[in-house]
């Protein structure tokens, strides 16, 4: 079996961008032919949760994975701080204070701690494994990318780029730090004219880079390659009971798309004919802690279950029993390139889907697989989004999605085109 070193600062425990991607790609080339080496960033655990965290993180098949250090230890903080944290956030401990001075008390986050020891961990895997054929680096953050290129360099093994989202877009929705914007769009172009493979998950990304580097770039130096669905899908949908409610996980949001969507929700509970059906509805907060004061001030603090999801697998356990899953960002114009994972999954599950998003990959996704859509900054297409969604979560089937659509993201179409983008780069 051919070995693949896997350079990936988002890769689980961790929910950042790629993450499942990265994952998914690792966990099923196996059966491919190439055996993934993975220099992944470390676990984190918090107090009394070790165990549960050591049975959750068994790594599938052959695929062998080195932490680039110890787990980080996050005391007894509460589930929303743990989901944070696995989503890149910073988080801030040691009271009053740290709050004031966090350059001093902030821990560590595994992104910095990858970025610090993953040189001397590739070094040792590339040492224990000289017979590794290429090198499969993902960004952002652009910390594998640049250890990609010094990696390919020095050993003269061809890497495989995934750019999930642009280098040097801005991330609102996350606090952690990177390189200069302008370095980061040298280091995009650098690595979009190297030569080697570059790959992206949609045609938008696709277009996004050959516009952005007109000249520099061609159509045939990157190549599209999407997103699988979970590694176990259902092979029908699961039966609902009656209590059976949609979920919705807001992420990236800004405070004013999820207020916009909060005071929608509570208005079609309200006015709506259908709107009971959203009473008990999951909210996932993926976008910091505001979403529980605008439940309260909303007056639907009740009526509705809040999660803080600290794990994929947890997420996919409330979509697998959700009555709906939608996906809330909010008005970024760089959301217009993102495709949530979470989509993807309730799809291959077989649920109805919605957006909330701007016009672009996630909208169109939502509409190809027979859910609805509407813009952060429009309540009142929101609430029509609502309103006509109330009338299909009662127990009917989901939309049937376009066999085109289940075809893009199934694991033959993915991982035949991933298996053939290595291929391209390997000497005759």
């Amino acid at each position: 079996m051919k070995k693949i070193l896997f350079l990936a600062v988002s890769y689980p425990p961790y929910m950042t961008d790629g993450s499942s991607r990265a994952f998914r790609m690792a966990s099923r080339l196996p059966g491919y032919g190439w055996q993934p080496v993975v220099v992944a960033p470390p676990l984190f655990v918090k107090t009394g949760g070790e165990d549960a965290l050591a049975e959750s993180m068994k790594e599938p098949g052959p695929v062998r994975v080195y932490r680039s250090g110890e787990a980080v230890a996050l005391g007894g903080v509460d589930e929303c701080t743990l989901a944070a944290f696995a989503r890149g956030e910073r988080i801030v401990q040691g009271g009053r204070l740290s709050g004031m001075l966090p350059s001093i008390f902030r821990d560590a986050h595994p992104c910095a701690l990858w970025e610090k020891q993953a040189a001397v961990v590739a070094a040792e895997v590339m040492k224990e494994n000289p017979d590794i054929e290429a090198i499969y680096a993902q960004g952002p953050p652009s910390a594998p990318i640049r250890l990609g290129l010094e990696l390919s360099l020095r050993h003269g093994v061809p890497v495989i780029f995934d750019l999930t989202a642009p280098l040097d877009a801005p991330r609102p929705w996350s606090r952690l730090g990177d390189l200069r914007s302008d370095e980061l769009f040298k280091l995009e172009q650098k690595v979009l004219c190297s030569g080697y493979g570059v790959i992206t998950p949609t045609r938008a990304l696709k277009e996004h880079f050959l516009r952005k580097h007109f000249g520099k770039v061609s159509h045939d130096d990157i190549t599209i390659i999407a997103d699988c669905g979970p590694l176990v899908p259902a092979a029908a949908p699961p039966s609902l009971s009656a209590h059976s409610r949609p979920l919705f996980i807001i992420e990236r949001a800004d405070e004013k798309g999820a207020k916009a969507f909060i005071q929608a929700l509570a208005a079609v509970m309200k006015e709506c004919p259908g709107g009971a059906a959203f009473s008990g509805a999951t909210i996932v907060d993926a976008s910091g802690d505001m979403v529980p004061k605008m439940l309260r001030k909303a007056g639907v603090e009740g009526d509705l279950t809040l999660s803080c999801t600290a794990s994929e697998e947890e997420e996919l356990q409330l979509v697998r029993t959700a009555s709906a899953v939608g996906v809330v960002s909010g008005s970024h114009e760089s959301f217009g390139l993102w495709l949530p994972d979470r989509l993807i999954d309730a799809v291959f599950i077989g649920k109805p889907v919605f957006a909330v998003a701007p016009e672009g990959v996630a909208t169109r996704f939502a509409e190809d697989a027979g859910g609805l859509h509407a813009s952060p900054g429009n309540p009142a297409a929101i609430r029509d989004m609502l309103c006509s969604l109330s009338g299909v979560i009662g127990g009917s089937p989901a939309p049937t999605p376009s066999s085109e659509l289940f075809a893009r993201h199934s694991e033959r179409e993915v991982l035949s085109e991933m298996v053939k983008a290595i291929a391209l780069l390997l000497p005759v």
